[in-house]
Formats: C-alpha cells, sequence, structure tokens
C-alpha cells in the first residue's frame, strides 16, 4: 500500500513515516502543495492544512475532484478547518499533538472504510448489470 504524506516539518514526517513504513507501506513525502498534487496516485493520503506555500486543503479539493475512493487523514492542529476538511469524503481528522497509537487507529480506520466503500461499489456494479441483463431478458 502506497502512502503520501504532506507534511512540511521534518520532525512530524519522520515520525508519521517511521509508523507507516512497518504497517507495509511504501511511504512517499512532499512539503509542498505543488509536489503532492503531482503525486496524488497513491491509496492513502496524510495531510498538513499548514503548509509554506499555501493550505492543503487545495490537495483535498483537487485530490477529491478527482477521485472519491482514496481515505485522506488529515493532520493538523488549525481546529478551524476541521469542519470544512470533515464534510469531504472518506476523510478524517487527527489532531496534532498524536500518539503513534492515534494514528494507527486512523489509518486503520481510514483503510478499512475505503475497503468496505470499494466492496459496496462493487456490490452495486454487480447488482446493476444483473438488473439490466434481467430487463433485456424480460424486453425480449
Amino acid at each position: 500500500m502506497r502512502a503520501l504524506l504532506v507534511e512540511d516539518d521534518s520532525s512530524v514526517r519522520a515520525f508519521i513515516s517511521g509508523l507507516l513504513r512497518p504497517m507495509g507501506m511504501s511511504v512517499v513525502e512532499v512539503s509542498t502543495i505543488q509536489d503532492a498534487l503531482e503525486k496524488l496516485d497513491t491509496d492513502l493520503v496524510l495531510l498538513d492544512i499548514q503548509l509554506p506555500n499555501g493550505n492543503g486543503y487545495r490537495v483535498l479539493q483537487t485530490l477529491r475532484s478527482e477521485r472519491d475512493d482514496i481515505p485522506v487523514i488529515v493532520v493538523s492542529s488549525f481546529e478551524e478547518w476541521r469542519e470544512r476538511c470533515l464534510v469531504e469524503p472518506l476523510t478524517y481528522w487527527l489532531e496534532k499533538p498524536f500518539s503513534s497509537d492515534e494514528l494507527k487507529r486512523a489509518v486503520a480506520k481510514a483503510i478499512d472504510t475505503a475497503k468496505n466503500l470499494r466492496t459496496i461499489r462493487k456490490g452495486t456494479d454487480v447488482l446493476g448489470k444483473f438488473i439490466e441483463r434481467q430487463q433485456q431478458k424480460e424486453d425480449a
């Protein structure tokens, strides 16, 4: 599983990466919005809101305009962004500072929910095709 870590503080990046890698994740670390926007082909995003070259919410908006099935964990101490971020699908909030257990729980929850969403969508697609075939049989 691939994780994109968007964080400008190198010590926080090292802490988070150090927890994700033993969980079996390959981690791509970036510190700017521009770098993040170039690397959105991932399975999980951990996103700081306050970045030196702008607001991380822009990364979230761009990602959601392209994909709604990638979980995003917003890692921030700026509580005023919480509500705005959490209306986005598959988006979670982890308030700084946080413990390693809190991060691990957030990652596990985000990944499990994304898997469940994919399963539901797959089932919905299968059901839709079944109904379509039944209707075609009835029309014939």
